[in-house]
């Protein structure tokens, strides 16, 4: 039934119509929809594996490749019903084929899994069963001796040292490793992932202690159900000398045994009574002081050979005694790669064997010059074929519950060590005996049914169990008998060291163990859950015994599994709960955080404790955090303002003011604002009062590179200690690091220029690189009473407490600006060298007084001015007008960007990037043609006369950066000032500003200048607006200049039109003349999308565009500066000052400053109830009329004559068709050649051609732009 529900459940889901297919191609899989017999399934065609995880190939169709996420696994154990179902594992896809998926390490348990891959949360698509078969075969592999591969009959070690060896390997599916040498079985040091570790040769009873010369050693690895074994027979080189590759035979026989082997040679009556052997015999380079060996066997003769000399001392006899002159050479070259130089002696003799006993013993001793010795012994039996003897005893190995087991040999030569009880022994004989004799230190042992210590023996074996033996060294004796009588010759005897006191082994950890999460310490027991902690008692057989076993993690005990108990496991146990009843639900884990646990397991029997065993392991998560730098940031490495201490670390001298601390933490982020978790900086301890806490804010929150984002204010001498602690939300650790910076006093340190813009030149002396012709200097000097450059003190700041001076007039090269710093009667002398390199890029600078003509940035910008000319305040109602003859402008070239002229980053900034908004190009339609110049001469409070700083400033002051940091209400940002205290030229000038040089000379027609500065509401509101605004410009494209009118300042930058109108680039004819007007601030579009040029042009438009082009100004500030100008409301009832007018586009077609300035200049009337109905369409008798006004054009006062004149040139000369007062400007602009006539359709027979006005009919915008681009010409301000 199991089986069949198991079954059902994975089969796919019946759909009308499938959406897709899932195919799994690796596995064998039935196809239960098919027809028989293809849906039947077939077991022996189940894949069969030893190792898990796995990969599942699969094939999909019709799942698009954002759906592959969505497909998952589920793996049914058919043994145990357990469902897992996996949708974390996530499918590969095969970079060659989309439609191939796999996943890799896909988990099986042990028996028959059923894997069926889905997709969708309701496995909308399932494959067809697959099917795979687990069997945990355990495996040992990747065997070393220290550091060497360790294989079948090596010599090891290769090298030095020779003691405290260390054997690692891998053991898959293994629950425990352990090692036998000689019958006793040794527990490896370490065993965790499947890795293993013993130790050997240390003089411990609890490591390996391989025998110098031949060694036969079995490694066995088990699990739950079997034991995998491997046996290495192997040389070991204990750096001395000794004997290896040691055979026997029995005299005159054909071939020889490894004695390693523990041969048996059987004789027969009359028996052969010597042996023949041959041995190998090395001694190291490093310990060629060994004098002799001496060999002899059980027997007690002995040969004695001089190893440096080669003579003998003696020979042997034979059991005849008869003497043998045994063979000894020297083998050279020696089979082995070694990396110390020796010597090998090959040696063959013959010996005595002891025919009363049945073991054999063979030795090797060497003597050295101070008389040590070093021994190597052999083992092996001899024995009389046709009487009983026992051939050899075996430990049996078993898995615990059964299953797997091998058996492991006894020593005959020196001590096994027996250590788990009960230990099953498995005695073998030959063939002669029926029965063997057992006694345990001269006393019968009996085991099971056996009483009297006879043992009988069936098929040449017999087993028995040994237990409830005392603890320490015993001798077991094992004696043969056949029909019931012993023979001496046949015995064994072996020597056991009993350790019968309880103890644990514990799976998959040891002592001191580190891992990285507690997820690592795992179990092999199917469905268990990390952490997992499983072992296995030895020597309690109790069950109350078992139940009395204490388990504590810190001292928290905690409890095996209920159904992994050791009292019904044979001993073995799990743990997986481990959580601290003492503590809430969410953090009662006990291994919770990182740190040291320490497991303890108290072992008792009879109610007293006998055992507790200790196992240390160490959670140190990688995410431990860690503070990996904390330091102050040097903004110029190559002059460092923080000497770090060369005694002390993270200790820093400086004479800086301020720091900026940087660094950096690992498995930590910066906290965020008013939190604590993360990484957060203290100020611990300054030579002020720190206020609240201390807490420094830390930019950016939430990343682990950091800084303090401003700098930190040094304001006095002393030190300073900042401490970091770091934390994060895993590990429960803390990571600290302190930071020391004392500030020491300085005679002075300059603030500007910064510690980062000085250097030391080839004279040794400080010097600053600069752009510009002047320069501020400001320098603390502590207690200073003042601070004279020259004669001139320098102005003491009281918040900064800092001096402050201008540098004025700097040369190109090199200035020495020098000072001297008083403190009472005390002088100190320093100097500067301000370096001025004049080039000509983004933020150079120029300070000049305004003159009649400036040359300035190598003729890039060229100004002229009237005689007379000053600076001035804008505002020409207040009271005092500070017209300055010594004030200075500032010229900077400015960046593109933002508009900063000093583009100094970081704590050193000057200006901010607020330009960046307010200087867009708003139109998308111009891009620069020039650099981006900056023209000021600052501005002037109305009240600058209330202190003597303060008027001394306004009239010997200057200009300013535009977009200065901490300008404050004294020098506010450029978009910010009150346009009334700008200080502008007392008279118009002019500017001609250099342009790209590469721009084609018939590309003029697109270039005009952009000034960016306070422009009045052209609706007369009275309010001032910061702005871009196309003033034009005359180009002259032979020397790439523009020039334009100047009458304030501000940025001005020299612009190409790049995107005309879709409708203007269409246009039959009239393109230029559009773009003319259009690039040069004349004209706009009707839309931000359309210009329009079919349409008729209003009388607003046309009239402001004539007061452009003629430069008529729009307002007179010497007759408009009273109130009573300023309550007028404007000339035209339809024209009112204030209001933007219907029809104008928001100002940009007309306004009303255009509109008022025309009527002011006469250009324009009102009709007879006083309006000018600017939406109105012009007539071309009216742009005649505005035209010659406008240019000042000569008309004749005689209307009738200039009729008369015109009735010559149009056919429509009349009073019908033209207004009688337009008719003078009709004739002078036709003279002018600004507006012509209109050719008439010839009539029939009429060759010559002729015109007519239209007086009355209305100008299109590009009728209009060709007019207004002929005037242009004329006035001389495009080319022709």
């Amino acid at each position: 039934m199991l089986i069949m529900t198991l079954l059902i459940s994975v089969l796919p889901t019946m759909t009308a119509s499938a959406a897709g297919t899932i195919t799994v191609t690796n596995l064998y899989t039935v196809d239960f929809a098919a027809a028989p017999p293809n849906n039947a399934y077939n077991d022996a065609l189940v894949d069969r594996f030893t190792q898990s995880p796995i990969t599942v190939n699969v094939t999909i169709n019709g799942i698009t490749k954002d759906q592959i996420n969505s497909v998952y696994y589920q793996v049914i154990n058919e043994n145990t019903g357990q469902i897992t179902t996996n949708t974390t594992n996530k499918p590969v896809v095969n970079p060659n084929n989309s439609s191939e998926i796999y996943f890799q390490g896909v988990n099986l348990t042990e028996g028959k899994n059923i894997i069926t891959v889905k997709y969708g949360q309701t496995g909308g698509i399932v494959s067809n069963p697959a099917y795979a078969y687990y069997t945990p075969v355990s495996n040992i592999a990747g065997l070393k001796f220290n550091d060497d591969s360790f294989v079948d009959g090596g010599m090891y070690p290769t090298h030095g040292p020779y003691t405290g060896i260390n054997i690692t390997g891998s053991a898959n599916n293994a629950s425990d490793i352990e090692a036998t040498l000689g019958g006793t079985v040794y527990q490896r040091s370490a065993f965790a992932s499947g890795l293993f570790t013993f130790v050997t040769n240390t003089g411990r009873s609890t490591d390996i202690e391989f025998n110098p010369g031949d060694n036969k050693v079995t490694f066995a690895a088990r699990n739950q159900s079997n034991f995998f074994t491997t046996e290495r027979s192997f040389t070991y080189d204990n750096g001395k000398a000794f004997a290896y590759n040691t055979q026997a035979k029995l005299l005159g026989t054909a071939s020889y045994s490894k004695l390693v082997d523990n041969p048996i040679f059987e004789t027969t009556t009359p028996s052969v009574k010597d042996i023949d052997f041959q041995t190998d015999i090395k001694i190291h380079g490093t310990v060629s002081n060994y004098v002799y060996v001496d060999i002899y066997s059980t027997a007690g003769n002995n040969y004695r050979y001089y190893l440096l000399g080669n003579s003998q001392l003696n020979k042997p006899k034979l059991s005849d005694n008869t003497t043998f002159a045994p063979d000894l050479t020297v083998a050279n070259p020696h089979p082995y790669s070694m990396s110390e130089p020796y010597r090998i002696y090959n040696f063959k003799g013959q010996l005595p064997v002891n025919v009363d006993k049945s073991t054999q013993e063979l030795y090797f001793v060497f003597t050295d010059v101070n008389g040590a010795t070093s021994t190597s012994r052999y083992i092996y039996s001899y024995v009389d074929k046709d009487q009983p003897y026992v051939s050899k005893v075996n430990i049996l190995r078993t898995v615990p519950g059964g299953g797997g087991s091998y058996e492991s040999t006894l020593s005959e030569g020196g001590s096994t060590q027996i250590t788990n009880f009960p230990a099953d022994l498995k005695i073998y004989t030959n063939t002669q005996a029926d029965q063997v004799k057992v006694e345990i230190n001269g006393a019968l042992y009996n085991s099971g049914s056996v009483t009297n210590g006879i043992y009988p023996v069936a098929s040449s074996l017999t087993q028995l169990s040994l237990s409830g033996i005392t603890d320490g060294p015993v001798v077991m004796r094992i004696t043969p008998l056949k029909g019931g009588n012993t023979y001496a010759a046949g015995v064994k005897q072996y020597n056991l060291v009993i350790t019968s006191a309880p103890y644990v082994i514990l799976n998959k950890i040891y002592n001191a163990m580190v891992v990285n999460s507690a997820s690592k310490l795992t179990c092999d027991l199917a469905g268990s859950t990390a952490p997992c902690i499983s072992g296995r008692i030895i020597n309690i057989s109790s069950p109350a015994d078992y139940d009395s076993i204490v388990y504590k993690v810190n001292g928290i005990e905690v409890k095996p599994l209920s159904t992994y108990l050791p009292k019904d496991k044979n001993g073995e146990f799990v743990i997986q709960d481990f959580t601290d009843p003492s503590k809430p639900a969410g953090s009662n884990q006990i291994f919770g955080k990182d740190g040291k646990y320490t497991l303890t397991i108290e072992l008792k029997v009879a109610g007293r404790l006998v055992t507790t065993t200790t196992m240390e392991i160490f959670v140190l998560s990688d995410n431990v955090p860690s503070v990996d730098s904390l330091q102050p940031f040097e903004a110029d490495p190559l002059n460092p303002e923080f000497i770090k201490d060369k005694a002390l670390p993270d200790t820093y001298v400086t004479k800086a003011t301020q720091v900026k601390i940087i660094g950096k933490v690992i498995n930590s982020v910066v906290a965020a604002p008013g939190s604590v978790a993360g990484a957060v900086l203290y100020l611990r301890k300054a030579p002020m009062t720190i206020p609240g806490d201390g807490r420094i804010a830390l930019t950016p929150a939430g990343q682990a590179v950091f800084d303090t984002g401003t700098y930190f204010s040094m304001t006095e001498f002393g030190q300073y200690v900042f401490e970091l602690i770091a934390t994060n939300t895993t590990s429960g650790t803390t990571a600290n690091k302190l930071l020391t910076i004392t500030r020491e006093p300085a005679p002075y340190t300059f603030f500007h220029p910064s510690s980062k813009q000085i250097i030391k030149n080839n004279k040794g002396v400080d010097q600053a690189n600069i752009n510009q012709n002047y320069f501020m200097i400001e320098l603390e000097a502590a207690q200073a009473d003042s601070v004279l450059f020259g004669k001139e003190a320098a102005i003491y700041d009281k918040v900064t407490k800092h001096f402050f001076y201008e540098a004025k007039n700097l040369k190109t090269g090199a200035n020495e600006i020098k000072f001297t710093v008083n403190r009472g009667t005390s002088k100190m002398n320093g100097s500067i060298v301000l370096f001025n390199t004049n080039v000509t890029m983004v933020g150079a600078q120029i300070k000049a007084p305004l003159t009649n003509s400036m040359k300035i940035f190598d003729n890039d910008i060229q100004l002229t001015f009237p005689k007379d000319t000053k600076l001035m305040r804008y505002d020409r109602n207040n009271s005092t007008q500070y017209v300055s003859a010594d004030r200075q402008i500032l010229f900077g070239i400015a960046s593109n960007d933002d508009g900063r002229v000093d583009r100094t980053e970081g704590v050193d900034a000057v200006e901010n990037k607020n330009g960046m908004i307010a200087l867009a190009e708003l139109t998308g339609r111009f891009r620069p043609a020039s650099k981006r110049y900056w023209i000021d001469a600052g501005i002037i409070k109305p009240d600058a006369n209330s202190t003597d700083s303060t008027l001394q400033e306004a009239y010997m002051g200057s200009g300013y950066l535009p977009n200065l940091i901490n300008g404050g209400t004294a020098r506010p940002p450029f978009n910010q000032r009150d346009y009334k205290d700008v200080v502008v030229p007392s008279k118009i000038g002019s500017m001609t500003l250099k342009y790209d040089s590469n721009i084609v000379h018939d590309a003029w027609r697109y270039l005009t200048v952009y000034q960016y500065t306070p422009f009045e509401d052209p609706n007369g509101s009275g309010i001032y607006l910061p702005k871009w605004k196309n003033i034009g410009g005359k180009v002259d494209p032979s020397k790439n200049t523009i020039t334009v009118p100047v009458d304030s300042f501000g940025y001005y930058q020299v612009m190409y039109m790049d995107n005309s109108f879709n409708d203007v680039t269409n246009h039959p004819w009239g393109r230029n003349d559009l773009d003319i007007l259009y690039s040069k601030g004349y004209m706009d579009g009707k839309t931000d999308g359309l210009f329009m040029p079919n349409d008729a042009i209003t009388r607003g438009e046309f009239v402001s565009m004539l007061v452009d082009i003629f430069n008529i100004p729009l307002r007179n500030s010497d007759i408009e500066e009273n109130s009573v100008f300023q309550n007028q409301t404007g000339t035209f009832l339809d024209v009112q000052k204030g209001y933007s007018l219907p029809g104008s586009n928001n100002g940009r077609l007309f306004d009303y400053q255009h509109i008022e300035a025309a009527a002011r200049a006469g250009i324009v009337r009102g009709n007879a109830n006083g309006l000018f109905l600017p939406n109105n369409s012009l007539t071309r008798q009216d742009a005649a009329v505005m035209i010659a006004r406008a240019g000042d054009m000569k008309m004749t006062s005689d209307e009738a004559k200039a009729l008369a004149s015109l009735k010559k040139i149009f056919t429509d000369a009349d009073i019908e068709h033209m207004e009688l007062y337009a008719v003078p400007a009709i004739e002078a602009v036709y003279k002018a050649k600004f507006i012509e006539g209109i050719e008439n359709a010839l009539l029939t027979g009429q060759k010559k051609a002729t015109y007519r006005f239209d007086a009355r009919e209305t100008f299109t915008r590009a009728q209009a732009a060709a007019v207004a681009v002929r005037v242009l010409k004329q006035q001389g301000i495009i080319p022709k």
